[in-house]
C-alpha cells in the first residue's frame, strides 16, 4: 500500500478480510519504508512491461519459452494429433496466392 510519494508499507487480507501475519512487516515511515516503495514500483514497473509491451513473444506467464516453431513437416503437436500436413501447406499457399492478386 503506497503510503506518500516516497513510502510504502505491505498490507493484505485473506478472502474474509482478516488481517494476515505479514500486514505491516514493513514499517509505515523512514528508510525501509523507502526501499520497498522504490522495489515495489520497479516490480510493478517490470509487471506492466511484461503485459502491456508489444515485444513478440508469447506474453506471461509463458514468455519464458522459446520463438523457435517446428516446420510443419516436424511439428511433434500436429503429428501426434494426426494432422494432414500439405492440407494445411494448401490452405496457406491460397492465402498468399489471392493476397498477390489482389495488390
Amino acid at each position: 500500500m503506497y503510503m506518500s510519494h516516497s513510502h510504502a508499507t505491505g498490507f493484505s487480507h485473506t478472502w474474509d478480510y482478516e488481517a494476515t501475519a505479514t500486514n505491516h512487516a514493513v514499517p509505515q515511515y523512514g528508510l525501509f519504508a523507502n526501499a520497498y516503495k522504490r522495489y515495489q514500483m520497479k516490480v510493478n514497473f517490470n509487471a506492466d512491461k511484461a503485459y502491456a509491451s508489444f515485444t513478440k513473444n508469447h506474453g506471461p506467464p509463458y514468455k519464458h519459452f522459446s520463438q523457435t516453431f517446428d516446420d510443419l513437416e516436424h511439428n511433434t503437436y500436429l503429428l501426434k494429433k494426426n494432422v494432414d500436413v500439405e492440407a494445411l501447406r494448401n490452405i496457406h499457399s491460397k492465402k498468399e496466392e489471392e493476397t498477390e492478386v489482389v495488390a
